[in-house]
């Protein structure tokens, strides 16, 4: 196999990867399928520039000691493809990894992108047969916590879901004492929050490597655009909370009644007619209701669960991918690893306290696809209200333990269209509606960064596209503001000019160009160096250097 090319456009400090021989098949048996689990090489995956800084990143922690490190990549930033080339460049230097996933039914989904890096896995999990002599082992944690694995001292341990198997009791404990091992411990996540207030990852890792957030990857294409409408139908008063979310039971009482059901089909045909589609249930009864109101209202649907054969859920999602069927209903069993990119329509009808449950659910729809230009989030659940659009999130950070969450999201619904907006905005993005002039309502003087309409990401690639055309013809950086400005009627923000020319991995070459480029108008316009300065820092970052 040939070392992926993406290697020699980088930095990483890593010793050149040998040659590896693809003519072997490695076989392993599903027996939940009751099938022959074919494990054959492909075509290593060509990341993306944002998935290589984030492996770079991760070895800057590692070459400074760092051994609890968190990796965060929001839903569909492809974070297990980040982590197959970190593990593959590990394991082809002699490395042991121990990859811990949070359910049986994620084996089979990272074996398959394990396998398109030509990495030799063996899986410890019911079901499957070991191999004690891989080097890299594929677990579950849910075996982990009544089988032990003695025979296998790994060098490097991934926790995928870190969010949650972070606190398996297994995984807790390792984490908890790691310096009694030489093991260096990597989480993942899209999600870095704890629903319990007492918790936190930083109780649990010391530093974190973070991708783009989605608001950032929306705006350069690498996520679809999410589209907010709310839908009545839930009331949640007198709603009882358990370990820190709402009682399942009373919620199935309130969000399983053919009142609020039927309105999501109703509001479905209205909005999201023919859309490939999943809807999050409170629980399995509730699940299959939604399927049979679709089905009755002539939508073909169905429901899955986690009691469901997984050669049965299969069938499922494959014919929702082909559109056979249009809608499919959940309790659990969609919410981590289901990868159907097509998606374009998400149904909110679990209300939930959880964040992290919320944006794992919103992720699922956002994933790019051809002919896909954005995804209809559909909301009776409230969660948009309460934990705010996707995003709108500035950063990652691994929190506090005794932080304060946030209050409520400040949102408004479109009384014309049931679109989800801003209090802030002074029209609906959806349907155009005015709201009324209020002090409260008027828009803040600060332009905002990010925005839930596809609008928004065409005019941040327009503004790039201007700022690239100002470089080759020579002219200042303002002509691309002045050109924006004359067809928006509105200023660009600073921040869309990061990354605008050379895109997120300039090379040396390209930053000398561009300050020549700075140079040769500062002399021209007499302007201070400053000037020069702070444009570099526009473009490649307030961290950026010359090397």
């Amino acid at each position: 196999m040939k070392t992926p090319s993406v290697a020699s456009k980088t930095k990483l400090q890593q010793q050149q990867l040998p040659q590896q021989h693809h003519d072997r098949k490695r076989v392993s048996e599903d027996k939940q399928l009751s099938l022959p689990l074919i494990i054959e090489p492909n075509q290593i995956p060509t990341l993306r520039d944002y998935q290589i800084q984030v492996i770079s990143e991760l070895y800057k922690r590692i070459n400074k000691n760092h051994r609890r490190i968190l990796i965060v990549a929001p839903t569909g930033a492809g974070k297990t493809v980040i982590a197959g080339d970190f593990i593959y460049r590990e394991y082809s230097s002699g490395k042991t990894i121990l990859f811990i996933v949070h359910r049986d039914v994620l084996i089979k989904q990272t074996l398959k992108k394990f396998n398109d890096f030509g990495i030799e896995c063996s899986v410890i999990a019911g079901g499957y047969k070991e191999n004690r002599n891989a080097p890299v082992q594929i677990a579950s944690a849910q075996t982990l916590s009544r089988r032990k694995i003695d025979w296998f001292t790994p060098n490097i341990k991934f926790i995928d879901e870190a969010h949650l198997n972070a606190w398996n009791k297994i995984c807790q404990t390792q984490l908890e004492n790691y310096e009694e091992t030489t093991t260096t411990f990597i989480g993942l996540t899209a999600t870095p929050w704890r629903l319990s207030k007492r918790e936190a990852m930083s109780d649990l890792f010391d530093t974190l490597v973070a991708a783009p957030t989605p608001g950032e990857l929306i705006l350069k294409g690498y996520l679809a655009p999410p589209v907010y409408y709310s839908i009545d139908g839930i009331d949640l008063k007198g709603v009882r909370t358990v370990a820190g979310d709402f009682n399942n039971s009373d919620l199935g009482v309130r969000c399983n009644t053919p009142e609020v059901v039927n309105t999501i089909v109703s509001e479905w045909k209205r909005l999201a007619s023919n859309r490939l589609t999943i809807a999050f249930a409170v629980n399995i009864a509730h699940a299959k209701a939604i399927a049979t109101a679709f089905n009755q209202a002539g939508v073909k649907a169905a429901s899955v669960d986690g009691t469901m054969p997984t050669l049965a859920r299969e069938i499922i999602y494959s014919q929702l991918q082909s559109g056979l069927i249009k809608v499919v209903a959940s309790c659990e069993a969609l919410g981590e690893g289901f990868d159907i990119p097509a998606i374009s329509c998400v149904l909110l009808c679990r209300p939930s306290k959880s964040k992290a449950k919320a944006w794992q659910q919103i992720g699922r729809g956002l994933r790019i696809s051809p002919g896909k230009y954005d995804c209809l989030i559909l909301d009776q659940a409230g969660l948009v209200t309460r934990f705010g659009f996707v995003e709108d999130l500035k950063s990652f950070t691994l929190g506090k333990s005794d932080k304060t969450p946030l209050g409520q999201a400040p949102t408004k619904i479109c009384p014309k269209c049931s679109a989800i907006n801003r209090n802030f905005d002074a029209l609906c993005g959806c349907c155009g509606y005015e709201y009324p002039v209020t002090p409260k309502l008027l828009p803040t003087k600060e332009f905002k960064l990010l925005r839930c309409t596809a609008d928004k990401v065409k005019q941040y690639q327009h503004y790039h596209e201007l700022l690239k055309e100002a470089y080759h013809r020579g002219f200042k950086p303002v002509w691309a503001d002045n050109q924006y400005y004359s067809k928006y009627k509105q200023w660009p923000p600073y921040k869309w000019m990061r990354d605008a020319v050379f895109g997120s991995i300039p090379t040396v070459a390209d930053k000398i160009a561009y300050r020549q480029y700075l140079v040769r108008l500062m002399v021209a316009d007499r302007q201070a160096i400053g000037w020069v300065n702070h444009h570099m820092r526009m473009i490649f970052g307030e961290e950026y250097s010359m090397e």
